[in-house]
């Protein structure tokens, strides 16, 4: 059975991210698994040691989030919705083992926006994953409204949607919803050319602003859309990289007002 993993913190963007994850479950019968790591860095600094007591304490409290947002979503027995504690150092490399242990097909996170704990929470936690993960990671926005979602759209230039219409077509059936990519473009000879069928996939350029970077642009362009996720498929960067400069999904993942899903190509 596909799964999808969610870290948990006890936070109210994970909780969320806990709602839209049992709205994408019920729409595809999968089981969702609630992942805590009990951070060994800050029992260091306390310092303190976690007893099997605390875990249980953990778990109990983590129930009563699920029992809740199981309430507030409407969501059926027929969901399975299991809890996984871990010990760790790196919440980040945590997440990553336990997808590779479990049968994760989707990971979900919530994420703190631009804020100034922006570097602190989302650049160690969320940008960590999305960085590393092999997984296509799922990132809800905060003050997004958990729904049930009805069309994913993929920003994809035309030239690479032809490479990736597999894993597309992968998405679609996993969500059971339905596709549509779009290019943003402020060539306006572009934008007359009429809709057209990438291997079945719906495609269309959309307007954007020469003043504005991509990652504005994908704002704007979202922002009126409801029930929607934004999918972006990213490239594996090398660790200088990584070091130096902000990818696009970065940037897109600090402003986007709906949930993101990255996917990486390769």
């Amino acid at each position: 059975m596909a799964n999808i993993l969610v870290p948990f913190d006890h936070s109210e963007n994970a909780f969320i991210a806990l709602q839209q994850s049992i709205y994408i479950a019920q729409n595809n019968r999968v089981d969702i698994e609630v992942f805590h790591v009990i951070n060994l860095l800050i029992s260091r600094d306390i310092p303190m040691e976690w007893s099997d007591d605390d875990e249980k304490a953990i778990k109990e409290s983590l129930q009563s989030k699920i029992d809740v947002a199981k309430s507030m979503t409407g969501c059926s027995s027929e969901i399975n919705i299991s809890i996984f504690i871990q010990r760790g150092e790196r919440v980040a490399e945590e997440v990553l083992m336990r997808a590779n242990e479990s049968d994760t097909v989707v990971i979900v996170m919530g994420t703190h926006g631009v804020t100034g704990l922006i570097d602190k929470m989302m650049g160690t936690n969320s940008l960590d994953v999305l960085n590393d993960s092999t997984y296509p990671l799922l990132l809800i926005p905060p003050h997004w409204k958990a729904q049930k979602i009805n069309e994913l759209v993929l920003a994809v230039d035309l030239n690479d949607l032809v490479t990736i219409t597999q894993k597309v077509n992968d998405l679609k059936m996993f969500f059971n919803i339905p596709v549509k990519a779009v290019q943003l473009t402020a060539l306006s000879e572009v934008k007359e050319i009429e809709k057209r069928q990438v291997d079945g996939i719906p495609f269309e350029y959309i307007d954007s602003r020469i003043d504005k970077n991509l990652a504005d642009n994908l704002r704007d362009y979202t922002q009126n859309l409801h029930n929607t996720i934004l999918v972006m498929f990213t490239h594996p960067r090398k660790l200088l990289q990584k070091i130096f400069s902000k990818s696009l999904t970065e940037d897109t993942a600090k402003v986007i007002e709906i949930p993101l899903l990255t996917v990486r190509t390769e």
